[in-house]
């Protein structure tokens, strides 16, 4: 898959997994369980948000827990390049599971998404500034 070099600098990737086991890392990686590969995700600023909490909060996730590499990546707000993008992501790290955190406006708690529809419609432009209305 060719990649472009414009998402390469504009999505942030973070977590890099650095797992020691001291003076036999070889020996334990070849005969250990390989670590599960977790792939957290959060969006970029957009509109006239400074922030985004959604990458705020996986930002501060850490980078391993024991038997698992946490892999973050912040993306932009953009509704075609965003698909490509992930696509390579996924393509690139084959996580064991991802979890795609968003910014939901208005609300007071963190929820699950129950249904989510591909529904491209929004009352603001997006980071490249498209504005789609039911695509």
């Amino acid at each position: 898959m060719e990649t472009n070099s414009r998402f390469e600098t504009e999505a942030h990737l973070a977590g890099s997994c650095r797992f020691s086991a001291g003076p036999n890392v070889r020996k334990a990686r070849i005969s250990g369980p390989s670590p599960r590969t977790l792939l957290f995700t959060g969006f970029e600023p957009f509109n006239d948000f400074t922030g985004n909490s959604s990458w705020e909060a996986v930002s501060r996730l850490p980078d391993e827990l024991p038997g698992m590499c946490i892999r973050k990546v912040c993306l932009p707000v953009e509704y075609r390049s965003v698909r490509v993008l992930l696509l390579e992501y996924l393509t690139e790290m084959k996580p064991d599971a991802v979890i795609m955190v968003g910014q939901a406006g208005g609300r007071a708690a963190i929820t699950l998404e129950k249904v989510a529809i591909n529904w491209m419609d929004a009352e603001i432009p997006d980071g490249a500034n498209c504005q789609f209305s039911g695509v």
